[in-house]
């Protein structure tokens, strides 16, 4: 959120990747045919477009295409749509997923406006003031679909036009959940000193007690507990990994990006194809691993990524 595909930030991010994996291929998603388009989509569009067209782009990458995997990182709410990917973007052969501060179970607050916000973060915020859950916020206004309200949760069910889908809280999508479950780890990070994302405990997809008000860890929710989307069966297996960053919300070190990316990113190739393909319904020959990022707020890498708020 604030952020674009090739800006100065996702730039960083993609050198030190390239650093820490000699050879990896990194790309960067645009949504919007230029810079400011893609800062914009990081406050105003529909979700669901914004990720088809995500999915078509990584489809359409020749490098992607004959890749036998690859490893995604999401950044803030780059997160929870990195993920929505996993589920819905069939072909995509994701292997393994990191997330740094997403928004899985949720905001119950808006996010403020830092002053670096274009003025379509102002007028988001102004909108999901007037009611997130109105028809034309929710087709319009990036955080208001994902916004659940802890006090009108049946609401939260009926409108929210994307979060609802993507956490399998309505009709269970058995495809979302085997994706899910496919996955080779789920790394989950949340910050030490959150304050933007409210309650912290959403980047490990934690929420609210219904009737104590309290904010309850992942294992305490039905979507764990009841296993709508398959994590409990990953935590399991043991490949469900919680990790905390020190300070707030996106600031963290170089040195804690590249020792993630040195522990989960840089096992073997030749150890993908037969654990991807274990996982996945379609057999298709695949070629070298890649790795691809959608810069702004979400990255994915293969080897030879809007959204942060």
């Amino acid at each position: 959120m604030g952020d674009t595909c090739c800006g100065d930030s996702m730039n960083h991010v993609k050198e030190l990747i390239q650093d820490t994996l000699p050879g990896v291929y990194v790309k960067s998603i645009q949504v919007g045919p230029d810079d400011s388009a893609d800062k914009r989509a990081g406050f105003l569009g529909r979700l669901d477009d914004q990720i088809d067209a995500a999915c078509n782009d990584i489809l359409d990458d020749p490098i992607i295409d004959a890749a036998n995997g690859i490893n995604l990182i999401g950044f803030s709410q780059g997160g929870q749509f990195l993920r929505a990917l996993v589920e819905r973007c069939e072909g995509m052969w994701p292997y393994r997923f990191i997330s740094f501060g997403g928004q899985h179970a949720g905001i119950a607050d808006v996010p403020s406006c830092s002053s670096s916000d274009s003025s379509a973060c102002s007028f988001a915020r102004r909108l999901l003031r007037l009611g997130a859950y109105l028809p034309f916020v929710q087709s319009n206004v990036v955080q208001a679909q994902y916004y659940r309200d802890p006090n009108d949760y049946e609401g939260y069910l009926d409108k929210c036009t994307f979060l609802p889908d993507v956490n399998n809280e309505k009709e269970q999508n058995e495809a979302y959940k085997e994706n899910i479950v496919g996955l080779d780890k789920i790394v989950l990070v949340r910050f030490s000193q959150e304050e933007t994302v409210v309650p912290a405990e959403s980047s490990w997809f934690g929420w609210y007690n219904a009737t104590s008000g309290e904010a309850i860890p992942l294992k305490e929710t039905p979507l764990y507990q009841e296993d709508w989307l398959g994590l409990k069966e990953v935590d399991e297996r043991g490949d469900l990994i919680f990790e905390t960053a020190e300070g707030k919300h996106m600031q963290f070190s170089d040195e804690y990006l590249v020792s993630l990316v040195e522990e989960y990113f840089s096992e073997d190739a030749d150890a993908y194809p037969s654990k991807v393909s274990a996982t996945l319904k379609t057999n298709r020959a695949r070629g070298p691993r890649v790795a691809a990022q959608r810069a702004g707020q979400q990255v994915v890498t293969v080897q030879e990524q809007e959204l942060d708020a």
